[in-house]
């Protein structure tokens, strides 16, 4: 995303009613995008719509050089959500399984946690590689199949 002109990427977005901006800590240190998003928060606002963001910290702890947008950071609700325990990574590893209509047992997934690390987008992208080795080698999904497919 910041490899485009901020400008040219948020024009008309304020009309949304809905705008979702994600990990907003990436324009810390980028004084262009941190107007053009001020500049958006304030037509969203205009317009009665919604801005959500996303940031790995809370606003006033981003670190922006433009103090008024930290400033409309603020002024609006902020939610910490935890990370995800590996219960609930076990679970959301199983359910997505599912969902592609594999069955992994709770073994394996602790397995994938531990030996593929804690971040939820690369154990997710780890099923999906474990569906399309699977559908290949017509196997079950299980700590051998694991350990061969990702050679652990």
């Amino acid at each position: 995303m910041l490899a485009f002109e901020p400008a040219e990427l948020l024009a008309g977005l304020e009309r949304q009613a809905v705008v979702c901006l994600a990990d907003i800590h990436l324009i810390e240190n980028k004084p262009d995008w941190q107007r053009a998003i001020f500049n958006l928060f304030n037509g969203v606002r205009d317009h009665g719509n919604l801005l959500v963001v996303s940031a790995n910290s809370p606003p006033r702890e981003l670190g922006l050089s433009l103090a008024d947008l930290q400033s409309r950071l603020t002024s609006g609700i902020v939610y910490h959500f935890s990370a995800y325990t590996d219960e609930e990574k076990t679970a959301i590893l199983r359910f997505r399984a599912a969902r592609l209509g594999l069955e992994i047992s709770e073994e394996v997934a602790l397995f994938v946690i531990n030996r593929g690390g804690r971040n939820l987008d690369q154990l997710l992208d780890y099923v999906k590689q474990l569906d399309a080795a699977s559908l290949r080698a017509q196997r079950r999904i299980t700590i051998p199949f694991v350990k061969e497919v990702f050679a652990w």
